[in-house]
C-alpha cells in the first residue's frame, strides 16, 4: 500500500525558513506519536513534506502502517489529506524487515537489549492507550512474548551445549531474581533437549517443569519491564492488573 499524507496548519505571518519548517514538522509528528495518533520513530515514519505557497499548510507524507488512531490527529491540528485510507485504529507496528534482518546479525544479548528498549519505549509512549484497551494490551504483551520466543529458538543450541540463558542474554543487568529464574529455565531446557535427542520424546515430568519455569520467567520479565503485581489469567488469556505502579527500568 502507498504512504499517506496529513496536513498541518501554520501561521503564515511568521515567514518560516526551510529549517524552521523542518523543525515544525518533526515537532508535530513527535507530538502526534505521544498523543497516540501515530506510532514509530519520527525519523523513520516521516517520508517527506511540502509547503504550497500561500496556503498556510504543510503536507506531510508518512509511512504506511504508522497510523494508530486517525481520530487523534486533531490534537495537533492535523487532518488526513487522503481520507480514503483505512483509518481503523491500529494496535502497534512491528519492526521493519530491514531492521529485523539487521538485528539477526547481532549477539543475543544485544538483540534482547534492543528489543526491550523498543517495547519499553512503546509502552511508555502509549501506556494510556494500552491501559484503556484490554485487547490492545493483551496483543502488545503477546507480541513481546512471540519475539522473545524467536530469540530463545535461536539460542537453544548454545543452551544445549552448556551455556546459561542469563549469561547469553545479560539478564543479571535486569534483575537478580530474573537471572535466577533464567538459570532454572536453562536447566529445564537442557533436560528437555537431551531427552528429545535420546528418546525422541519428553516425559510429562520434564515437559511440566519446562512449561512451569518458562511461564515463571515470562511473568517475571513482563512484570519487571512493565508492571507491578501483574497476573495473567491462563484460562482466557486476559491481562488482569492489580496494580499499575510502573517499575523503573534502564539499560
Amino acid at each position: 500500500m502507498n504512504n499517506f499524507k496529513i496536513q498541518l496548519s501554520y501561521d503564515q505571518s511568521k515567514q518560516l525558513t526551510e529549517e524552521q519548517v523542518a523543525e515544525f514538522v518533526l515537532m508535530k509528528v513527535t507530538n502526534l506519536i505521544s498523543e497516540g495518533a501515530l506510532v514509530g520513530d519520527p525519523k523513520d515514519i516521516l517520508i517527506d513534506y511540502e509547503v504550497p505557497e500561500l496556503e498556510g499548510v504543510v503536507y506531510v507524507e508518512l509511512e504506511n502502517g504508522c497510523l494508530l488512531d486517525a481520530a487523534k490527529l486533531n490534537t495537533e491540528g492535523a487532518s488526513m489529506v487522503n481520507p480514503e485510507i483505512d483509518t481503523t485504529p491500529r494496535t502497534f507496528s512491528v519492526a521493519s524487515i530491514r531492521e529485523r534482518l539487521t538485528q539477526m546479525d547481532k549477539a543475543p544479548r544485544a538483540r534482547l537489549k534492543t528489543m526491550i528498549r523498543d517495547y519499553v519505549k512503546y509502552y511508555q509512549s502509549q501506556s494510556k492507550n494500552l491501559m484503556d484497551n484490554q485487547e490492545l494490551l493483551t496483543q502488545f504483551l503477546s507480541l513481546f512474548v512471540l519475539d522473545l520466543m524467536g530469540l530463545f529458538n535461536d539460542i537453544l543450541p548454545e543452551i544445549k551445549s552448556g551455556k546459561q540463558l542469563g549469561t547469553l542474554l545479560g539478564l543479571k543487568s535486569v534483575s537478580n531474581e530474573l537471572n535466577e529464574i533464567a538459570g532454572r529455565l536453562s536447566v529445564a531446557y537442557k533436560k528437555a533437549l537431551r531427552a528429545e535427542e535420546s528418546s525422541g520424546q519428553l516425559t510429562k515430568g520434564i515437559l511440566s517443569v519446562l512449561k512451569e519455569t518458562y511461564s515463571e520467567f515470562i511473568h517475571a520479565l513482563v512484570n519487571e519491564l512493565f508492571f507491578k503485581d501483574i497476573v495473567l489469567d491462563d484460562e482466557d488469556e486476559d491481562v488482569q492488573l492489580s496494580s499499575m505502579k510502573r517499575v523503573p527500568f534502564n539499560l
